[in-house]
């Protein structure tokens, strides 16, 4: 069984991170393209576009640390049933 709050911690410190550690490697590939996505598309987009970049990372951040968290106990309840 994996330790939710650890899951959380991970994707805290590096988006997809968590997602690893639980074993939802697809999940957490997208996660990591997603926010260096959202870093760099100021850089893509141009000077004039940086407010969707810093507008977007945190919103992927935050939805990315809830995903581990809630995907870890489903996990751990599937892990349980078996």
């Amino acid at each position: 069984m994996k330790k939710t709050w650890l899951a959380g911690l991970l994707s805290f410190l590096i988006p997809g991170i968590g997602q690893f550690y639980i074993g939802k490697i697809i999940s957490g590939i997208a996660f990591i393209i997603l926010y260096v996505g959202c870093v760099l598309l100021p850089t893509i987009l141009g000077e004039e576009m940086w407010w969707i970049g810093l507008a977007l990372a945190p919103l992927i951040w935050i939805i990315n640390v809830i995903h581990a968290i809630f995907s870890s106990i489903k996990t751990n309840k599937l892990v349980a049933e078996a």
